[in-house]
């Protein structure tokens, strides 16, 4: 049996990941991750960036927050996820509305296999999506 080694990713930064993405600027699906309620929906360029970057881990870290997040009077309607990832391997998620405030959750991982650098989507009224899909 022969055993093959995960190949590792071209995508080093997020600066490359956005480059990759780049081709996505509409959606024609829609998915959500089963067994959470309320449900979060996501875009087919979402979709593209968890599979690329083996980080359908942050698509459950973003859903757990979706609960709070919809109840936010503020938040609800729209709001920036931020995912920034430092070399060392340890990163942030942010959610907030909009660069210019202060985020209104906010979660630390010690260590999170993604591209180095700050990666940003949207999370409007419960539908996770590129910024090139907005």
């Amino acid at each position: 049996m022969e055993v093959i080694a995960n190949k590792p990713s071209k995508i080093e930064t997020c600066e490359d990941l956005y480059k990759e993405l780049a081709y996505h600027n509409c959606t024609e699906h829609y998915y959500y991750l089963p067994y959470h309620s309320p449900r979060m929906n996501y875009t087919d360029g979402v979709k593209a960036m968890a599979k690329k970057t083996e980080a359908y881990w942050l698509l459950d870290a973003i859903q757990s927050f979706l609960r709070s997040v919809l109840a936010h009077d503020r938040l609800c309607e729209f709001a920036l996820v931020r995912f920034e990832s430092n070399p060392d391997g340890s990163a942030v998620l942010t959610i907030r509305e909009d660069s210019h405030f202060p985020p209104a959750f906010k979660r630390h991982f010690n260590y999170a296999m993604f591209p180095v650098g700050t990666f940003e989507m949207f999370l409007e009224h419960g539908v996770l999506l590129l910024k090139s899909e907005h």
